[in-house]
């Protein structure tokens, strides 16, 4: 049984999209008023904002700080994985890849980075709307998240470190 709707995990900085994912979380819980979001992580310039923004919304925004071995208990009782990192900074982070292999699909804006690395399992948006409808696509279509989220599991199980160093290495062989 999925406890929550959505998850985010990271760094408390606006590289990552916190003022995005605010915006985006409101418009989804225009439509889904019960829309229930987790955050896991902390620190850095967004904080204060962040957690005060959550205060206005105590039955829909849950903020957990840093919670070690226990997030990937909460990424598998999540339906989906944020991450809302603006398409000027196009970084990727291992906390989203982390939810994706407990089978969480990703939704993201169309970063260059996640067409740099294949990424699969995930659902791309080029501005906040678009991001928004995603989100609720996923989150009523409880199939296509599913498959979606397989395909995620799949995919985020070749970042482990047993199948990435060799790649890896034989790159920089390669090079020399």
């Amino acid at each position: 049984m999925k406890k929550y709707d959505a998850v985010f995990v990271g760094r408390f900085h606006y590289t990552k999209g916190i003022k995005e994912m605010m915006e985006i979380w409101e418009g989804v819980m225009k439509l889904r008023k019960r829309a229930s979001l987790v955050i896991i992580g902390g620190g850095d310039s967004e904080e204060k904002c962040l957690k005060a923004w959550a205060r206005k919304f105590p039955e829909n925004v849950y903020m957990l700080g840093y919670v070690a071995a226990n997030r990937f208990k909460i990424y598998k009782q999540s339906r989906i994985v944020l991450y809302p990192t603006p398409i000027e900074y196009s970084h990727f982070s291992m906390g989203p890849v982390e939810a994706m292999a407990c089978g969480c699909p990703l939704v993201a804006f169309k970063l260059p980075v996640l067409r740099f690395v294949r990424a699969e399992g995930l659902a791309h948006a080029l501005t906040i709307d678009e991001y928004i409808r995603n989100v609720l696509i996923l989150l009523w279509n409880d199939p296509m998240r599913e498959q979606l989220g397989q395909c995620a599991a799949r995919w985020a199980s070749k970042w482990d470190w047993k199948v990435r160093a060799p790649a890896i290495l034989q790159q920089i062989r390669g090079a020399l």
